[in-house]
């Protein structure tokens, strides 16, 4: 069986760059940075030939999706999206699905097929809407012999050392089931219905005696899940697949990572109707001295009393060099697909230093030196104390907007090192 990760790679539209993962926050060289600094810096004063680096914070119009076959009875399936003449995904058999792949939000069409027979259509659905930084689990059933599509999102918010579960009723023939504890016989869910999702449990991490039982009757186990381990900062999702009359049903476990932004959308909070019906006449006039302020121009307005700092002569030859920042390994509001990192520009430190006089500015993700990837404030560090001031770098940088989100295209900045000031 041949599963293609890239899960709705599309023809017309270019699946993004992977996101690099969240590590703990660091500042400082350590003993083992400070041992590779030498491989690194000859690493990063290479140009880079293999293209642009993937992207730590992935730009806001991406969704998350994966899709997992739980029709019983039909066979293996080919994926086709949006009408490409090649499926995206090949051979995915009952009881398998894919990983999280970033595809660009809007409305895709989907087209499922027997393996091979593209003539042979299972299933199909036009214009299926994805909304950015969202997270979708596709799950292919067999609802009264006709294989359909049921669509989930997916809590990825941060689990904050907690393991996440939620529970995908996928048995169509299946009764309402409960998931209970069965060592103190307590009941975690109840009711859940074929097709539907359970609320997310946050529990800690640990070892759980659990079962899948039929609602109301906790005598009738479906699924025995006895010796669950459950990880801290994980998120399972559950689906009870198979068929009754085919005696074949069983659990099926996906895990994935919290990823900063893929929450569900909040309930909006109403309006208050007493404020709705306040008329806007009803407000009271502007004082005189608001009005007197409004109608002065923009250009009477006193200059700043600071003026701004000149740039700080840049000495040569000195070791360690300094760029004039300080840098932290992405942590928290950062999402990722993989086990990769990037870094932060948590300060500017030298004000006119090099890297302000560069243009960079705090909140910058920094993806790699001279095009080699760094993925780690101590990394970065390394690379620069290995130089002298005076030496110019390229740092290849993710550009943080004026809204607080980040840039989509890697920027590349050249900067002049200056001399640490903070060594002996």
């Amino acid at each position: 069986m041949k599963n293609i990760s890239w899960f709705l790679k599309l023809s017309a539209v270019s699946v993004l760059a992977l996101i690099v993962a969240v590590a703990s926050l660091g500042a400082g060289s350590n003993a083992g940075a400070a041992a590779a600094t030498a491989a690194a810096t000859a690493a990063a004063t290479k140009a880079a030939a293999a293209g642009p680096l993937a992207l730590c914070y992935a730009p806001a119009g991406i969704a998350l999706v994966r899709a997992v076959h739980a029709a019983d009875g039909a066979g293996a399936v080919d994926i086709y999206m949006d009408g490409a003449a090649t499926p995206a995904v090949t051979n995915l058999a009952f009881g398998a699905g894919t990983g999280y792949v970033e595809v660009a939000a809007g409305d895709h069409d989907v087209k499922i097929t027997a393996t091979g027979d593209a003539k042979k259509t299972v299933f199909e659905a036009k214009k299926l809407k994805l909304t950015g930084m969202t997270a979708y689990t596709l799950v292919a059933v067999d609802d009264k012999k006709a294989v359909t599509v049921k669509t989930f999102v997916d809590d990825l918010s941060d689990t904050a050392g907690k393991a996440r579960v939620t529970v995908i009723h996928a048995v169509a023939d299946g009764p309402k089931v409960d998931v209970v504890s069965t060592k103190d016989n307590k009941g975690l869910i109840s009711g859940l219905a074929f097709g539907s999702a359970s609320s997310v449990l946050n529990v800690a991490a640990g070892t759980l005696d659990l079962a899948v039982t039929e609602a109301g009757k906790g005598t009738n186990v479906i699924i025995d899940l006895k010796g669950t381990k459950l990880e801290a900062d994980t998120i399972y999702t559950v689906l009870a697949i198979g068929s009754v009359a085919g005696k074949d049903i069983k659990a099926l476990v996906l895990t994935a990572a919290s990823k900063a932004g893929f929450e569900p959308a909040p309930t909006p909070t109403p309006v208050a109707t007493k404020a709705a019906a306040t008329p806007a006449a009803t407000k009271a006039a502007p004082t005189a001295a608001a009005t007197k302020a409004a109608a002065t121009p923009a250009a009477t307005k006193a200059p700043p009393t600071s003026t701004p700092v000149p740039p700080t002569a840049v000495p040569v030859g000195q070791k360690p060099a300094s760029a004039g920042i300080s840098p932290r390994t992405a942590k928290g509001g950062f999402h990722h697909l993989n086990d990769g990192k990037c870094v932060e520009i948590g300060a500017i430190t030298v004000p006119g230093g090099p890297a302000a006089t560069a243009g960079l500015a705090a909140g910058d993700l920094i993806l790699g030196v001279n095009g080699v990837a760094i993925k780690t404030a101590a990394e970065l560090l390394a690379v620069i104390d290995g130089h002298k001031s005076g030496d110019k770098v390229t740092f290849n940088v993710q550009k943080i907007l004026k809204d607080g989100t980040h840039d989509t295209k890697e920027t590349d900045v050249k900067v002049t090192l200056g001399a640490n000031p903070f060594a002996g």
